[in-house]
């Protein structure tokens, strides 16, 4: 069988792909199909770090089209020059000015086929749902997923097209050790962007000070707005702020994992979400889950079964949420077990390119083994 030759085309927003897209479901799509089912794996962008890029992915290509400001026409020049080189090109996003892209790939090239990964949330559904050119995106496309189970229902009841579901999960680029929980500590753990506007840090911080619980640290790993730094001063006259920890900006992967591996508790707090990937390595290394009411938190969780969703900016039932699962022990303990086992069956990315795989072949992205 030869193997197939996958382009991934980045989205406006992104012309220059950050070091945080390489292990994202941004870039993985095509380095962990050239990974697990041996495809040919090229990203064409402004830039990458490319040195990164290689030191996960070395086969991976990367080719940087020219650049004259205006990145869609760029991205359609690079296609109708380059399109019978592919046999598959991949979209991240639903974003409708990827319709231009998808018609010069068909024009130069009537057997190539496209699938578009959604990355949608809620709130990118109602704005896009009916327009024309959005129908006319989904129309193109030859396969077309979305990341969680409401969506992907609410999708196929608004749009005559057969969204598939492929989810988010954890990719580990190191050797995984047994998990104990001997190693948990009391620890509630974040991971993400600090004092944005999407994820709410602040309802955070006031919810665990709220809370007072003895005994128990909220750990912050991620970069910190600069604008949320006068936030931060005005907290750390409150009781309790001593239990805040900011870890910083922690970029080794193994290290992270640690993280998780030491925390009882997983937090987040954003007001938006589309499927996070950090819920998925929150699970797999037995994290309770507490989160506010975003996009894949249900899939997650297990409708609940494994963690605690609160409404979007609501301090008080955090604080509620917090009293209650740090002083359930049991609770946390059989959490433990069952979200790990569920989280490496159902979100590793290997189980999840293996059913991506199949799907490829029933939509004739590819052909059947």
């Amino acid at each position: 069988m030869e193997h197939p030759n996958i382009l991934f085309i980045p989205p406006e927003c992104d012309p220059e792909l950050s070091d945080a897209q390489i292990l994202k479901d941004t870039c993985l799509v095509p380095c962990l199909l050239q990974k697990y089912y041996n495809f040919n794996a090229t990203i064409a962008a402004y830039a990458i770090n490319e040195k990164l890029l290689h030191n996960y992915f070395p086969d991976c290509n990367f080719i940087s089209f020219r650049s004259s400001g205006e990145y869609i026409k760029d991205a359609c020049d690079f296609i109708t020059q380059n399109a019978l080189q592919y046999d598959i090109l991949y979209f991240y996003g639903a974003y409708v000015s990827y319709l231009s892209v998808a018609q010069a790939f068909k024009m130069n090239n009537p057997n190539g086929k496209i699938y578009l990964k959604m990355d949608m949330n809620r709130y990118w559904l109602s704005r896009v749902a009916s327009a024309d050119i959005f129908k006319q995106l989904l129309s193109i496309c030859d396969l077309s997923t979305v990341e969680c189970r409401a969506l992907q229902k609410q999708l196929n009841q608004k749009l005559p097209y057969d969204i598939q579901l492929i989810p988010n999960g954890f990719f580990e680029t190191f050797v995984p050790k047994p998990l104990d929980y001997s190693e948990k500590e009391n620890v509630i753990l974040t991971v993400g962007r600090l004092g944005t506007d999407q994820k709410q840090t602040n309802v955070m911080i006031e919810g665990f000070l709220k809370a007072s619980i003895p005994g128990w640290k909220l750990r912050l790993v991620g970069s910190m707005e600069p604008d949320f730094l006068p936030v931060i001063e005005e907290y750390k006259s409150l009781p309790g702020f001593s239990n805040v920890e900011f870890a910083g900006i922690i970029s080794d992967r193994e290290q992270i994992d640690n993280e998780y591996r030491k925390a009882k508790i997983f937090c987040m707090t954003s007001n938006l979400e589309g499927m996070a990937h950090v819920y998925s390595e929150a699970g797999k290394n037995g994290c309770y889950i507490i989160t506010t009411d975003v996009d894949g938190v249900y899939d997650l969780t297990e409708n609940g079964k494994y963690g605690t969703v609160i409404p979007v900016g609501d301090i008080n039932a955090l604080e509620t949420a917090f009293k209650t699962v740090c002083n359930d022990e049991d609770k946390i303990r059989k959490v433990f077990g069952e979200i790990s086992c569920f989280a490496r069956r159902e979100y590793c990315w290997r189980e999840i390119f293996a059913r991506l795989h199949t799907l490829f072949q029933l939509k004739g992205l590819v052909k059947a083994d």
